[in-house]
């Protein structure tokens, strides 16, 4: 990857979401990738896909969307799947099926002294990276041997994607923290936290160890972020009017746009504003990651 600002390190998965008659690539931190790479910045994954179809598609989905392929690894198990069935009536029921190549990332001194050589910036993984034990012990090697300026973690407490201590091990490492609605309610009430989002955004950041950033968003009510450095909460809503189509990858817009403002040096109202633009233009469209030029979108 060639020198410039804005250098984005994501370890996490990469999932084909299997429908019976189509098959879409996903997964948070691709399309968080993604997204990084739409805003101008430069992205590159650690995770794993299969030596099979699905893997030869990832890979080609990964360059197309100018993501850096470099550490992703090929393994003897299947590439990630969600199974999407639907009922009678079109709802969805979602298995993600488990014991998958980005279950299994292996992470050597020579991969390591490499990505030290990189200097990223950022890192950014989830909870999903973390429900087994070889990538579990693969990121917390990566964070024990490397230093990021920023460390952002999109939580999602989801059963089979979170246990206490993936989420323990979130709150004890983000610089930037990313919640829903749910999630924030959740974790204050386990903290004993009490009052609006702007109260528990405030207290988390002021009490876990390294949390500069708390991001709550709010759905349909828009987003509450809360910046440690400004000592200040941004508040944004949704315009009246918003057209949703789908919501997959809306969170994850809204994380990439507000990392890369982050890292760019913009302030916190400037972050939170761009990144609820552009994620209020993803749920408008089908895709989790539409075609657009964030510039211009930015410009309207």
């Amino acid at each position: 990857m060639s020198e410039m600002s804005n250098r984005m390190l994501a370890f996490g998965e990469i999932i084909w979401d299997v429908y019976p008659d189509a098959e879409h690539i996903g997964g948070a931190s691709f399309n968080f990738c993604a997204h990084f790479v739409r805003m101008g910045g430069l992205a590159a994954m650690v995770s794993g896909v299969g030596d099979d179809r699905l893997g030869d598609a990832a890979l080609e989905k990964v360059r197309g969307f100018g993501i850096s392929d470099a550490y992703i690894q090929r393994t003897d198990k299947d590439t990630g799947r969600c199974m999407v069935t639907l009922n009678d009536k079109g709802i969805p029921d979602f298995h993600v099926l488990t014991d998958t190549a980005y279950d299994n990332i292996h992470l050597s001194d020579e991969t390591i002294a490499q990505i030290q050589k990189e200097k990223f910036q950022a890192l950014y993984f989830g909870t999903l990276i973390q429900r087994s034990s070889v990538s579990r012990g693969s990121l917390h090697r990566l964070l024990s041997r490397c230093s990021f300026d920023n460390i952002f973690c999109d939580v999602n407490i989801r059963r089979g994607c979170c246990t206490p201590e993936t989420l323990a091990f979130c709150l004890d490492h983000a610089t930037v923290l990313k919640l829903n609605r749910d999630e924030a309610l959740s974790i204050a009430g386990e903290r004993g936290i009490s009052g609006n989002f702007e109260t528990i955004a405030r207290t988390l950041c002021h009490t876990l160890p390294h949390t500069r950033v708390v991001i709550i968003t709010l759905d349909a009510d828009g987003s509450t972020v809360y910046g440690r450095e400004e000592d200040r909460c941004v508040t944004v809503p949704n315009p009246a009017g918003t057209k949703v189509v789908s919501t997959v990858g809306a969170g994850d817009s809204y994380a990439a746009a507000f990392m890369y403002a982050l890292m760019a040096g913009e302030g916190l109202e400037h972050a939170v504003q761009k990144a609820s633009r552009i994620s209020n233009f993803v749920v408008a469209n089908q895709a989790a990651v539409p075609d657009y030029n964030a510039a211009a979108l930015l410009a309207e």
